[in-house]
Formats: C-alpha cells, structure tokens, sequence
C-alpha cells in the first residue's frame, strides 16, 4: 500500500495513505503529525500498517442520512422495537443538532417533536 510524507512547515507533516480506488475515486486517509522527519517516516508507517488491519476509517462519499441508516441496520439485530426507534429518533436529533450548532438535549427540553425524554432521563450526555 502506498503512503507519502508532505512537510507543512517547522516540524509539520502530512502523512497520507492510499488504499485504492472506491466507485473511480482514489481514497485516502490523511493526518497531520509534529516531529522530526523520521518520527514522522515512523508515523506513516504505522498509519499504513492500521489502514491495512482497516483499524482506520476510511472517508464515506454519502450523506450523514446514508451513513445513518447504515449504522441502524447495523445494530438493528439486536434491538428492541422500542429500542430502535428510540435510536432512530436520537441519532436524528444528534445529526439535526451536529448540522445547526444545537447544543446537547436542547430538542427534549424545548418539548418539541423530537424529544424521546421521560421525566428524570436524558437521551444525551451532557456537555
């Protein structure tokens, strides 16, 4: 698998990965590093060894509506009906909230329709 190294500046590196080609498009994976150049080579090394393991994720060209479907059909096998739809309506409210710049439980405590909160339980984590 091929990677390069790009210096940015004063001890700044780019270090990219190229796993292939997805639907015509060439794919990578990019960081960016602080060091000396052969920790950065030591970086990208790394970097190349975890794409290969895929312990890295690689970009999806979707939308955030596909990528959410995805990952409910994903953990669909072992939910509850009620469970589901609970997730379903969360993972809305948190990509809706992600999109405006909403902060974290605003949907529950505005009431509106969105809100899956019960008294004494909070769908998110706060701040």
């Amino acid at each position: 698998m091929k990677g390069s190294l790009q210096e940015l500046g004063d001890g700044h590196w780019r270090l990219r990965v190229f796993p292939g080609r997805e639907g015509g498009k060439v794919r990578q994976v990019s960081r960016n590093f602080k060091g000396t150049e052969r920790q950065a080579e030591s970086a990208l090394a790394k970097l190349v060894a975890d794409v290969e393991r895929q312990q890295v994720a690689i970009g999806y060209a979707g939308t955030l509506g596909e990528l959410i479907e995805r990952w409910l059909d994903d953990i669909a096998a072992h939910r509850s009906a009620y469970t589901k739809k609970t997730d379903t309506v969360l993972a809305m409210a948190v990509a809706l909230a992600a999109i405006t710049g909403a902060r974290r439980g605003s949907f529950a405590r505005s009431g509106g329709a969105m809100s899956t909160r019960r008294e004494g339980h909070s769908p998110l984590p706060g701040p």
